[in-house]
């Protein structure tokens, strides 16, 4: 066969059409180069090529012939039985050639083969046009069909039988000569379309085409039909059949190019005829606004009406002759259906009635009928590629043959939805497909190609991809996955060294394929297969065995692991093997639920609802290889199952359940704050932490992902009702039992202990309950109140007596239980801080504000709000007339809410209590009554802002008075000591650091772990030998 290539100045893309076409699996063809004069260097490049290759022949033109000519010269020069013309910006899969050949060789009735198309604008992918169909019926109905919609034409670059197009192919040039040439070789048989993509067509360059229409416009009547010449050429040649049929079409289509081209042309009525097909309707949306009376209802019924008496007039007037005729019932019936479908054919071609039967015999018969491969339904996003900006992930996709350009497609588009505003480079691996999966990316800005000539292991090709990646951090991804549009940001917030992050693999239709792999005797599976992806058990991070669909890992580990394994061929095993050698070495494999992506590939299309979980059945060698290499691992999996491990959660971790009232929300209340560090301290500790949001089991957003997020499992309503329901269903679990506040455990330590008796129970005071109540009811002289404090003293410690150990904030609250409870296993964890390195909070100048900041649902922190505006407020604002007290905090009551005024500004919750601190000067605590450490007055010294609190406020802590805080309580003595703090900056500056100083040494995380380890260890739990803790950060 022979390849054309008729040329004008392509020097910046024939280099790569040259490369492409010789890359086909087929080499026996020659490839002739007619370079139409070129002015840019193209001829310097196509004699390279044919001195290093014997197939290609090059031929320059002393004088440009035009185009149409120049495609005439190499065709007149080929000498083989089948021909293809070939542009010079244009790229086809190495299978091209062969495939195209198979089919024409296979059938002589074909004149014609082709595949899709997938056409590009500047080398980037769009959904413009991918189908050129096939026409495998008769010629009369190949024709209409063809003229019916002729589109780009992509058929026109198909592989030809030579002698049928060498003897269509006109003289001259004229507008529309390849619709020509195509129309008229269905003379000489049917065009066929293979229905893959093998082809990629650019149509950036549209010079040559307005061009030619500017040539063959010349003529006044050319300028006014442009398709005119091509019709009078069809016809009068008998080139085409001149049938009702193909002339309806071809008036439709010169109509359809003269308001889209021609002298009068009008792109909006060329729009709506093509989308209504239909000249009449077209017009009426163009004129509706203009001449609307044409349309109104009125007149259209008038007309109608006239319409119906015509033709009943034409019929009554035909009746009298018909009724005569010497014909009997069945001629009679025979006639009108000749006659109908007369009519029909004259005004569409074919009657409908009669297709539509002839399908709805077809499908009553069983066959089945012809359907078009899925079109692309939106343009395609690339990622975007900075060339001065280093990427911070590599993306490594290795297409295998028979996933389909289109499913590559829909890859990086999700890669390019994903990246916001990360630079990120994508790595594709040709892994010897035929079709055109990678060459569709070989030139594109921000990928890295690489291609093997044959299949290889994915190893191998994982390797190839790795070394030519630019970026430390490498995400691994399978051809047939789509990523969510937070997958690039959460892999690169959960990488860690020695630690693999692997995805949430989703089906096509939502339901979850796998939260992690498992890998035991049992063979290979998805934990979670076929389950909805918001159950609790599928939402935190936690160590698996290896990560199915998608994984990140960073160069460095990948290089101490010694690179993939070159023995295994699925990216399945490979993954496993990596994942399986990673833990050996000390690492492990985390699942990370925040990174989704969905499997959209057709085999996991056709599963749907059976939903099979990833299975060794389809890769039984690789994995009786895999298992015979690691039989010692398998066996001690099947040991650590027996002994009660879940496969599903490979960390050697004790089991805690973690109980509070309400889901940690740290930028709210000192509680939380508490809380939430607490948990994460118990995660490095080696505990998988189960938390139950006791008050309400409510989901709470972006705080339970966040928890989540640190490989804690939260139970939460559907899913879990209460915490009886988690105790029944799961109280054989735990190791320990964590029990907040006074009345969630006063609730529920019975029931730990029924339950769950194998468990130690550790009473999380949070503060002492009956110190605050009988301290706020002494303060109100209610005898009532009073009450109700000796009792929750009974029950707290009752409480505490009954626990293994217990939490308290503050020495003095230990010094209370031990003179109650002189058995108390009693321990002090005060606030626990996340500190920076430094202090940088600057200096007083420039900082004018007073805060106060606690949430005022609780009755301490509303009494002090109040009695500090009403009471403090106005003898400082006497001496300090620029200064604003500040009123900061969530749950405003009303009686807080109608504080402003008169300097005082209540602003309620804020998203940065940073920032606000920033602009204060001094806080205050002014507590009356209470119990626990505050965490306000913590908050402040971590700041750098001075504190002046009550002595409630500090009590229990070894905060020294002028040195770390100011401590007053009468009301003119606590304005005394905001004055003077607020004035002096040497105190100021004095107080800021000492303050810092105080929180580090006191509450920071470090400080509290021996603390925190006292209290397992004294509850009975043995910490010795535990493992290192996931990898755990709250990602923002």
């Amino acid at each position: 066969m022979t390849v054309g290539i008729p040329v004008y100045n392509g020097a910046r893309t024939i280099g790569r059409a040259l490369d492409s076409l010789l890359a086909q699996s087929f080499t026996d063809f020659e490839l002739i180069i007619s370079d139409n004069a070129s002015t840019d260097g193209t001829g310097d490049i196509c004699q390279a090529y044919a001195a290093r290759d014997k197939r290609v022949r090059y031929v320059r033109q002393p004088t440009n012939l035009g185009a149409g000519l120049n495609f005439r010269f190499v065709l007149v020069e080929a000498r083989t039985p089948y021909f293809m013309w070939a542009a010079a910006d244009d790229l086809w899969a190495p299978s091209f050639i062969e495939r195209q050949l198979a089919v024409l060789e296979a059938d002589p009735g074909i004149v014609l083969s082709q595949s899709r198309v997938l056409f590009t604008v500047d080398g980037r992918p769009t959904n413009l046009s991918t189908g050129t169909f096939a026409l495998p019926h008769d010629e009369e109905h190949n024709v209409a069909a063809y003229l019916t919609n002729p589109a780009d034409n992509s058929r026109y670059y198909g592989l030809f039988r030579t002698a049928a197009l060498q003897s269509v192919f006109p003289s001259r040039n004229f507008f529309a000569l390849d619709w020509a040439v195509a129309a008229a070789t269905l003379r000489f048989g049917r065009h066929h379309e293979i229905p893959d993509i093998l082809m990629i067509r650019d149509t950036s360059d549209t010079v040559a085409y307005e061009r030619g229409l500017q040539r063959d416009h010349r003529f006044w009547l050319w300028r006014i039909f442009p398709m005119l010449y091509m019709t009078i050429w069809l016809l009068a040649g008998r080139r085409v059949p001149v049938t009702s049929a193909v002339l309806y079409r071809l008036a439709k289509l010169n109509l359809y190019m003269h308001l889209r081209f021609g002298m009068y042309r009008w792109n909006r009525a060329a729009e709506l005829y093509l989308s209504n097909n239909s000249a009449r309707h077209s017009l009426r949306i163009l004129l509706g606004p203009w001449v609307g009376w044409l349309c109104a209802p009125g007149l259209g019924r008038r007309l109608a009406a006239a319409k119906r008496r015509i033709r009943q007039g034409v019929i009554g007037a035909a009746y009298v002759p018909w009724r005569i005729l010497p014909l009997t019932l069945a001629q009679r019936q025979a006639f009108k259906r000749v006659v109908l479908n007369a009519a029909f054919r004259l005004g569409y071609g074919r009657a409908p009635q009669q297709e539509r039967v002839e399908v709805e015999e077809a499908a009553a018969s069983g066959a089945t009928l012809p359907s078009m491969p899925d079109l692309p339904v939106a343009d395609w996003k690339m990622p975007r590629h900075a060339a001065d900006q280093p990427a911070c992930l590599s993306v490594v996709v290795a297409p295998t043959e028979g996933d389909g350009v289109l499913g590559m497609l829909a890859l990086v588009d999700s890669i390019a939805s994903a990246q916001g505003d990360l630079p990120i480079e994508v790595v594709v691996v040709d892994n010897g497909c035929t079709d055109i999966s990678g060459v569709a990316f070989r030139f594109l800005p921000g990928f890295t190609y690489r291609r093997f000539d044959r299949p290889v292991p994915f190893g191998v090709a994982a390797n190839a991809a790795s070394r030519a990646a630019s970026a430390e951090a490498l995400v691994f991804v399978e051809s047939t996955l789509r990523l969510d549009a937070d997958f690039l940001r959460q892999c690169r917030a959960s990488l860690a060294p020695r630690t693999l992050v692997g995805a949430q693999l989703r089906s096509w239709d939502g339901f979850l394929d796998a939260a992690g792999g498992i890998a035991d005797a049992g063979g290979l599976r998805g934990y979670g297969a076929g389950r909805r992806t918001e159950e609790p058990a599928y939402l935190f991070a936690r160590a698996v065995d290896y990560c199915p669909g998608a994984f990140a890992i960073l160069r460095t580990t990948l290089s101490e692991l010694g690179e993939f394994s070159a023995e295994y061929a699925s990216f399945e095993i490979s993954a496993l093997d990596l994942a399986t050698r990673l833990q050996s070495a000390g690492g492990q494999a985390l699942y990370w639920p925040a990174a989704i992506v969905s499997d959209w590939s057709a085999a996991a299309r056709r599963r749907k609802d059976a939903r099979i979980p990833v299975d060794a059945h389809a890769l039984s060698a690789e994995w009786e290889r895999f298992a015979v290499c690691n039989a010692a691992l398998l066996r001690r999996r099947a040991e650590a199952a027996r002994a009660g491990q879940r496969p599903h959660d490979r960390s050697r971790r004790h089991r805690l359940l973690f109980v509070d009232a309400d889901t940690p929300r740290p930028d709210q209340s000192a509680g939380a704050l508490l809380a939430l560090n607490l948990i994460r301290m118990l995660g490095e500790l080696a505990f998988r932490v189960t938390f139950v949001p006791e008050s309400n089991m409510a989901f709470a957003e972006g705080y339970t992902d966040s928890l989540r997020a640190l490989g804690v499992d939260v139970v939460h309503f559907p899913y879990c009702a209460s915490v009886n329901d988690i105790l029944e269903t799961r109280g054989d679990e735990f190791d320990v039992v964590v029990l907040c506040r006074a009345y969630i455990a006063d609730r529920y330590i019975d029931r730990v202990r029924k339950l769950a008796p194998q468990a130690r129970i550790i009473f999380n005071t949070i503060d002492l309950h009956f110190v605050r109540e009988m301290r706020e009811a002494e303060l109100l002289n209610d005898a009532r109140m009073i009450a109700e404090a000796e009792a929750s003293r009974s029950s707290e410690l009752a409480s505490i007596a009954k626990a293994d150990a217990t939490i308290v904030v503050s020495t003095h609250e230990a010094a209370i239980v031990r003179a109650a409870v002189p058995s108390a296993r009693v321990h002090v964890v005060p606030l626990l801080f996340e500190m920076p390195e430094r202090l940088e909070a600057g200096g007083p100048d420039g900082r004018q504000d007073i805060m106060f900041v606690g949430t005022y649902q609780h009755p301490p922190n509303r009494d002090a709000a109040i009695y500090f505006a009403r009471e403090i407020w106005p003898l400082v604002r006497e001496r300090l007339p620029q200064a604003r007290f500040l009123v900061v905090g969530s749950n405003l009551t009303p009686d807080v809410q109608a504080l402003a005024g008169d300097g005082v500004e209540v602003l309620g919750f804020v998203e940065d209590l940073d920032a606000v601190l920033a602009t204060c000067r001094v806080t205050v605590a002014p507590l009356r009554f209470g119990a626990g450490l505050k965490g306000k007055v913590a908050s402040s010294l971590l700041a750098g802002v001075p504190v002046v609190a009550s002595s409630i406020a500090v009590e229990g802590t070894p905060l020294r008075d002028g040195v770390d805080v100011v401590i007053a309580d009468a009301p003119a003595a606590f304005a005394d000591a905001v004055v003077r703090v607020y004035e002096d900056p040497v105190l100021w500056r004095q107080l800021a650091v000492a303050g810092f100083d105080f929180v580090r040494r006191e509450y920071s995380i470090a400080a509290n772990v021996p603390r925190l380890r006292g209290v397992l260890e004294d509850a009975g739990m043995s910490l010795q030998g535990r493992p290192a803790a996931d990898r755990a950060s709250i990602v923002a």
